[in-house]
């Protein structure tokens, strides 16, 4: 059996949601790490990774060939120290997939959204509602196992070609009325 990780990065906790071959969500799993130091997070987590990739491939009996990990690139934000977390823990996870012999892809957010959803500025609600369609019968949690699950799947596409067999569910936009003035009087349009 083969399985696609997505890895969604946060300060202090990776939200890792498994695919399986047929891309249904086999196992979600939050790696948690509150260290203070800096530098001591990003060795702490490295370890941590690794050690639950290295479980994972004994418990499946299968290798490490049979795994395949994305993780999404950081987002560099205004706050700084939150930037330099967030890009510490993935190359925690780019490390701990290294060590192990497990095959690790990064992408932009906009990617992995604009090839599941359509659209690389796709909202947390939109990604919200596409995961509950596409996995209908499992109970998420919180939001960024969501996205794991939708980036984990957009890797699955690449390596297999597998197409997702749903209809995105559709996000209403509103109709703007737009006033304009022509001789003096208000046209709706």
């Amino acid at each position: 059996m083969r399985f696609t990780i997505g890895v969604d990065v946060g300060k202090f906790s990776l939200f890792l949601s498994v695919l399986d071959e047929n891309s249904n969500i086999y196992l979600q799993y939050e790696i948690n790490n509150n260290e203070k130091k800096d530098i001591e997070r990003g060795h702490q987590m490295m370890l941590a990774v690794e050690d639950w990739l290295i479980d994972f491939i004994d418990t499946q009996d299968i290798t490490a060939d049979d795994v395949t990990l994305a993780i999404e690139e950081p987002l560099y934000l205004n706050n700084i120290k939150v930037s330099f977390a967030l890009d510490r823990s993935v190359i925690a996870c780019e490390m701990a997939a290294l060590n192990v012999g497990v095959n690790c892809f990064s992408y932009a957010n906009t990617t992995w959204k604009k090839s599941i959803l359509g659209r690389g500025n796709a909202s947390k609600e939109d990604i919200a509602k596409w995961a509950e369609v596409k996995w209908k019968k499992h109970s998420f949690g919180v939001q960024d196992f969501k996205d794991a699950a939708c980036l984990a799947l957009h890797q699955h596409i690449l390596l297999y070609g597998a197409i997702p067999q749903i209809k995105a569910p559709t996000i209403k936009k509103e109709k703007v009325a737009l006033v304009k003035k022509k001789n003096g009087k208000k046209i709706v349009t």
